[in-house]
């Protein structure tokens, strides 16, 4: 099921996988990748040649820029930043 809500824009060559769900008046420009499970707040805009990875979260309003870049989390950013994110989580948990 991908759910697309009311006044949204959809440009050409866009993948959108199951249990998306897409929020009114946002912006989904050309050759986007959407993955599973990625929910996108209404009036956002995803520009041109984004990949949104499984079970990222776009806030609303939000504008996700980066020809061929890779988002990925809640809330979706590069998926570098993130998983530097995800190793400086680790490294807190561990003794020394």
């Amino acid at each position: 099921l991908v759910h697309i809500g009311h006044n949204v824009k959809i440009g050409e060559n866009v993948v959108i996988a199951a249990l998306t769900g897409i929020s009114g008046s946002s912006v989904i420009e050309s050759n986007v990748v959407i993955g599973g499970q990625v929910g996108i707040g209404d009036h956002a805009r995803i520009t041109e040649g984004v990949i949104l990875g499984s079970g990222s979260g776009v806030l609303t309003k939000k504008i996700v820029r980066g020809k061929g870049v890779v988002f990925w989390g809640r809330p979706a950013r590069p998926l570098r930043e993130y998983l530097r994110e995800l190793a400086a989580l680790a490294k807190l948990g561990k003794k020394k």
